[in-house]
């Protein structure tokens, strides 16, 4: 995401308050707040709106001046500075919240530390300020296991001073006037003492935060050890050694994909059309974020077990909010839907009897398949979504805009990373066939099974390509698909399959595909290593002896060029890492193929894949972007 230059500007009102209003954290942004602040020092109050803030954890927050440097500036400012909130309150907003000396938020806000789960220590010495006005526990639930605070128990823990449900600006204004009214001056968080209370017998709490991340024990020790300027200082430093490393790169890289189609609220009010494991997990989320949920099944029993599935795991205080039925008509009192395809004739005979359901809906398969004709007169707003097996990316297809934002709201929610298709066909099922049609190219260039696999699990793929053909059957429709979407049956490489299957090798439960199945579990099959051969004699290949780091940097080569297919096509680098990791089960220690490219570096995989290019050139000849990097001295990522 590139640092753009926000439409800051600060207006003046009554009694010489100033609002400031902050659209980006960035570099550039950071300087602009910086000048801005140093030009009004003769305002009586600042209210600095961060309500349309955007502020990406990914965005460098060490380019001069430092989040670190504007926070301070925000801290020590002469007059106060009252922060106005909404929505999620996170990254570089959280840290400039928190420098400011006041906060006054929507009720609806959440305040969250995303850094916990990237293994990050804040930057803008987040961590200190809050510690100081919350106290050590509060801090670790926040900073280290990333405990989403809504805004009336951050009023509770001291991180706002005040709620509320109507527009936050002009009450964050309200409210500088009434300080200004009682004489109240700045109140900079360095100065506050309330979390710091009882510092020596809060030193024991941290040995359990040491072992499991050890920079953010050392920050919080430092804050109850040090004076509040030199913890500042300790925290920027483990902040830069966090994210510099390149474990932390990789982590920054994904999420940055994560958070591209971030911004609608997802609904709180859920009607199920449905009772699969989808459905559920989407109506959990929902009674987890305070929302209703109905549930729609084809039996009332069935619907009835589905509610008290969902009180088991979410508490007795949902039951209040959840309606089981059979009746569609409840479909209609929701502010969205979501429906799993493909729907039975009961189901789709009820609806016809209803009329259309005009609301945003989730149309869930497991596979690409375009949803029937039937689905898409009973939810005329419907938006395919598919949700492979073995995946968490959920890939939505056309639809009308703020619809597809919808459901992709509630499928993040539901924990599933939403991928807005910007082509037709599917997007991760693309990579898993690429991968799939490099690793059987490789056993006809005389890699062995086994062989493939085990290099396989020591690289950190998620599924070894023929352990999972096999588990999934070379005849389940997935399967099929994948062999689709190849190159066609006479290219080099993609022909076993069809031949295994004509010989009733269809995987492990017909005991035999690519291993043999037997009681002590897989192993090699010499009449496996018969079919290669003949698939060798026929098209003239010599066989070779390939060590593991051929057979990975040829399947890494594989998925740099289709995941490079996919930038052409208009995916962020990002998107198309996070789509090879989450879809094909590629490393994500390395942050994707991409990303792993960078650092292997693109001329050396190239000259890797130099011999292997000569046979299947649109596996291993480097694609037209790639080129374009090697000539230009470019990198496929950029960093965070």
């Amino acid at each position: 995401m590139l640092d753009r230059r926000p439409e800051d500007r600060t207006t003046l009102g009554q009694h010489g308050i100033r609002t400031l209003v902050v659209s980006a954290c960035g570099a550039a942004a950071r300087q602009d707040q910086c000048d801005v602040l140093a030009a009004h020092k003769d305002a009586r109050a600042i209210v600095l709106d961060l309500t349309a803030a955007d502020a990406a954890i990914f965005d460098d927050p060490f380019a001069a001046p430092s989040l670190s440097e504007l926070a301070h500036r925000i801290e020590r400012f002469p007059a106060p500075v009252i922060a106005a909130l909404s929505g999620r309150v996170s990254g570089p907003c959280l840290a400039l919240a928190l420098a400011a000396h006041y906060r006054v938020a929507a009720a609806g806000a959440i305040l969250l530390s995303p850094e916990a789960s990237l293994g990050l220590v804040p930057a803008g010495a987040a961590a200190p300020r809050l510690m100081r006005l919350s106290g050590l526990a509060a801090a670790i639930a926040i900073l280290a296991e990333g405990e989403a605070v809504p805004a009336d128990a951050a009023c509770g823990l001291r991180l706002l001073d005040k709620t509320t449900s109507g527009p936050v600006v002009p009450a964050a204004q309200v409210f500088a006037r009434a300080l200004l009214e009682r004489g109240l001056g700045p109140r900079p968080t360095c100065t506050e003492e309330r979390g710091l209370a009882g510092a020596a017998a809060q030193l024991g709490a941290l040995t359990g935060l040491r072992q499991r991340a050890p920079a953010l024990g050392e920050v919080l020790e430092a804050t109850l050890l040090l004076p509040a300027s030199a913890a500042a200082e300790v925290s920027e430093v483990l902040a830069t050694e966090t994210r510099r490393h390149p474990a932390a790169q990789a982590r920054l890289h994904l999420a940055s994909a994560e958070c591209e189609s971030r911004g609608t609220q997802a609904p709180d009010n859920l009607a199920c059309a449905g009772l699969d494991s989808v459905c559920l997990d989407a109506a959990a989320a929902v009674l987890n974020a305070g929302g209703r949920v109905a549930l729609i099944g084809p039996t009332l029993d069935a619907a009835d077990a589905a509610a008290d599935d969902l009180v088991a795991r979410c508490g007795d205080a949902v039951i209040d909010r959840i309606s089981a039925g059979v009746d569609p008509a409840a479909l209609r009192r929701a502010e969205a839907v979501i429906v799993p395809l493909p729907l039975g004739p009961e189901p789709l005979r009820r609806l016809a009897e209803t009329g259309p359901v005009d609301l945003p809906a989730a149309l869930v398969s497991d596979l690409p398949l375009p949803a029937s004709r039937e689905a898409l007169r009973a939810f005329p707003r419907g938006v395919p979504v598919q949700i492979a097996a073995g995946t968490s990316i959920a890939e939505l297809g056309a639809g009308p805009a703020p619809d597809r934002a919808a459901i992709a709201a509630l499928m993040r929610q539901a924990g599933i990373v939403p991928v807005l298709r910007r082509t037709d066909g599917p997007v991760g099922e693309r990579l898993i066939a690429r991968l799939r049609w490099a690793a059987q190219a490789l056993l006809e260039e005389g890699a062995q099974v086994a062989q493939v696999d085990a290099a396989m699990r020591a690289a950190r793929y998620a599924r070894p390509v023929f352990e999972t053909l096999d588990a999934d059957g070379l005849d389940a429709p997935r399967s099929l698909l994948h062999e689709q979407l190849g190159p066609g049956r006479d290219a080099r490489g993609a022909a076993l399959p069809a031949i295994l299957r004509a010989a009733g090798r269809n995987g492990q439960a017909a005991g035999h595909g690519y291993y043999l199945h037997g009681p002590d579990g897989p192993e090699a099959d010499p009449a496996l290593d018969h079919v290669l051969a003949q698939i060798r004699d026929k098209r003239g290949i010599a066989p070779r002896a390939l060590n593991e780091a051929e057979i990975l940097d040829a399947l890494h080569g594989a998925l740099v060029n289709a995941a490079l297919e996919l930038v052409a096509e208009g995916y962020s680098p990002a998107t198309a890492d996070l789509v090879a990791v989450r879809a094909a089960g590629a490393p994500a220690p390395g942050g994707g193929p991409l990303m792993a490219a960078d650092a292997r570096g693109l001329i050396p995989l190239r000259r890797a894949l130099a011999p292997l290019a000569q046979t299947v050139p649109r596996l291993w000849a480097p694609h037209p972007l790639w080129s374009d990097a090697i000539k230009y001295g470019r990198r496929f990522c950029r960093r965070s």
